[in-house]
């Protein structure tokens, strides 16, 4: 078996998606604190197989996620801990990204 995200305890986290969103969406906290309070909420909140639905009912309506690059993986090389099952799709979120477009944090 392949290691998942949910592999990853030190993401663990017994805060709520409306904490850990509005430490997310505040503007005045550091790009790291901001990215950890996401990787927190996708790593506890946001599982796969959920519908779009239940990935809203967690994130709702994100300021962050209005700033993030957003991607479509179409081709890898490498590892990654994701399933690359025919008829999925796959999305890198890049956090905070420069004017170019790179970020210190994707998800």
């Amino acid at each position: 078996m392949s290691p998942s995200w949910r592999d990853t305890y030190v993401l663990e986290s017994d805060d709520s998606p409306a904490a850990l969103n509005a430490v997310a969406d505040d503007a005045s906290q550091s790009g790291s604190r901001r990215a950890s309070a996401i990787f927190r909420l996708f790593a506890n909140h946001v599982h796969p197989g959920q519908s779009a639905t239940e990935t809203h009912d967690v994130l709702g309506s994100p300021a962050w996620m209005r700033a993030a690059k957003i991607s479509a993986i179409g081709a890898f090389s490498g590892y990654a801990p994701v399933d690359f099952a025919p008829g999925n799709s796959q999305f890198i979120i890049h956090l905070f990204p420069d004017e170019q477009g790179r970020s210190d944090w994707c998800i």
